[in-house]
């Protein structure tokens, strides 16, 4: 039986991470009056894998080539961290017979899901660019949704793994990030939408202007239509393990408990994460996560 079919104007891939990986990206349309962001996706982990305005030099999340894009998606793109009945797994990574996984490619959209057998978790992502708005965002819609035929208890932190502050060039980024990040700063925290920005110029130069880095890059979370301040830490996540492939902190701690962890804002390449504190899910029933990524 193929992996691949095509009805109903979509482009559908069963088991995307078992099939030969491709790189694509989403056209940059968003209407008369909106504003264009570029976006590359591949079939592995949680498809993207760059974004970010004008080019390459403007990445919001790490621009790679393709083949590299491939070995640092599953890691350092999206991801989401569930916790149920206190146990704690991701979806759309790892190779088991737990999971199955399809791809659904739409002309200016894409949708993975992922369900997990044991857990009964049926997780859907969808990911688009806003149309028709004076700025421009990548709009990613996460469902949680309960199969198992119980009622569950569950935990959730689900983000992007690192953002680049605007202000840093890509090609700078990958090698200087140690000494770039001395300059990087986290405004509106208190409004719980970060904006990703530098407090100062990183150019090699005699004097240094804090007025030349006047924008950048914002998040908002929404779940059941309220604003839901992210954790912008990783030691808040991932605790010791700075491969970033275990959330060792959050294996050993609830997500009140993370809120309260002292978060550093200054002088980090951030990662972005919302999270849903816990909760009973009734069978059949599901949880709607809605965020933007912008400039």
């Amino acid at each position: 039986m193929s992996n691949y079919r095509f009805e109903n104007n979509t482009f559908t891939i069963e088991n995307y991470d078992r099939v030969a990986p491709f790189s694509s990206f989403l056209p940059g349309v968003a209407g008369v009056k909106g504003i264009p962001l570029w976006l590359f996706y591949t079939n592995r982990g949680q498809g993207v894998t760059s974004f970010g305005v004008h080019n390459k030099d403007n990445a919001i999340m790490e621009f790679n080539p393709a083949n590299t894009a491939y070995e640092n998606t599953t890691t350092k793109g999206f991801r989401t961290f569930l916790k149920v009945n206190g146990t704690v797994y991701e979806p759309f990574t790892g190779y088991t017979d737990e999971s199955t996984r399809t791809f659904y490619i739409k002309e200016n959209a894409f949708r993975i899901e992922d369900i997990n057998k044991t857990t009964g978790i049926r997780t859907t992502v969808k990911y688009f660019l806003m149309p028709q708005e004076t700025y421009g965002a990548l709009v990613r819609k996460v469902t949680i949704t309960n199969e198992s035929g119980s009622d569950i208890t569950l935990e959730a932190l689900d983000g992007l793994a690192k953002i680049i502050p605007y202000g840093i060039h890509n090609s700078a980024y990958k090698e200087m990030s140690n000494l770039f990040r001395s300059w990087t700063d986290l405004l509106n925290i208190e409004n719980g939408i970060p904006i990703y920005t530098m407090r100062a110029s990183g150019e090699d130069k005699a004097e240094v202007d804090s007025a030349e880095i006047k924008d950048g890059y914002y998040y908002l979370s929404i779940i059941d239509g309220a604003v839901v301040p992210p954790v912008y830490d990783s030691d808040a996540v991932f605790g010791p393990d700075t491969t970033l492939i275990t959330p060792v902190y959050f294996k050993d701690h609830s997500i009140k408990e993370i809120k309260e962890y002292p978060q550093v804002f200054a002088n980090r390449i951030y990662p972005v994460r919302g999270n849903i504190e816990s909760r009973r899910i009734p069978s059949d029933s599901h949880i709607d996560r809605t965020y933007q990524l912008s400039r």
